[in-house]
């Protein structure tokens, strides 16, 4: 399980961030249903990112440019207590 990735102010860059235009462009399998963010609205399917090599570089998805470090703590601050909650209702559970 992974949490955020680190970003260089003086590296970060623009890269990939239509997702879909960037694994076509890269001519790997494409459907009209995809989506990547949780955000997307309307019929769907979740294409995973394992392709991530593929279509970018930098392995930037997105605008690293925007990032600041005020979101990343919001974020880690909503995230780290649910991740401690799930792990404490899956822990025992495997089949």
């Amino acid at each position: 399980m992974a949490l955020g990735q680190r970003v260089e102010a003086d590296r970060a860059t623009r890269d990939a961030w239509d997702r879909g235009a960037a694994v076509k462009n890269a001519g790997l399998p494409w459907t009209s249903f995809g989506r990547y963010g949780m955000r997307a609205s309307g019929p769907g399917v979740v294409v995973p990112m394992d392709m991530l090599r593929d279509i970018t570089a930098s392995g930037v998805v997105g605008d690293a440019t925007r990032a600041r470090v005020e979101t990343g703590e919001r974020i880690v601050a909503a995230l780290v207590p649910r991740i401690v909650q799930v792990c404490k209702e899956m822990a025992g559970k495997e089949p």
